[in-house]
């Protein structure tokens, strides 16, 4: 191979890489992900009716991570939420072992939810379930749910 040959593959396999990470989902970086659940935390609605009013609208997923969990592919979610309580999500994972496609209709209201300590707070309830959709802290440009304390998944949406 000549040495022209080697810098056309250099440029190519560098214009790829740029390329990819461009088409990327915007996820968060990880230093990031504390940073964006402190403030939405902070800015949190605690009355049902706030979560209710401003819930409705286009959510795309930012985050996803998991504990103990099988790790994820390259994950998308598109997420819809309708005020007629009907609610969309498009999920895609693309896997070294093929591609999941998901999209669910769903019924959606937020409902109380206590947990063993007697704390409660609101959580996104649909039929049918799916696993990003279990929502509990709500904010005007995000909306998350993190179990990762006990090893489970931490999700969180941005509004679009």
């Amino acid at each position: 191979m000549n040495s022209k040959s080697i810098y056309i593959l250099i440029f190519l396999s560098t214009l790829s890489m740029f390329i990819s990470s461009c088409s990327d989902p915007s996820y968060l970086d990880v230093g990031d992900v504390e940073d964006v659940k402190d403030e939405c935390y902070d800015d949190r609605y605690d009355d049902r009716e706030d979560v209710l009013d401003d819930i409705v609208g286009c959510w795309q997923l930012i985050y996803i991570d998991c504990g103990f969990c099988i790790p994820f592919g390259e994950v998308e979610a598109d997420l819809d939420l309708r005020d007629d309580g009907t609610g969309r999500l498009e999920y895609s994972e693309r896997l070294e072992s093929g591609n999941i496609e998901e999209n669910v209709d769903f019924n959606w209201d937020i409902v109380e939810s206590v947990d063993i300590f007697g704390s409660s707070t609101w959580l996104l309830y649909t039929e049918p379930f799916h696993f990003t959709l279990q929502q509990e802290i709500f904010c005007p440009q995000y909306m998350y749910f993190d179990n990762t304390p006990v090893d489970g998944i931490q999700v969180i949406f941005e509004r679009e």
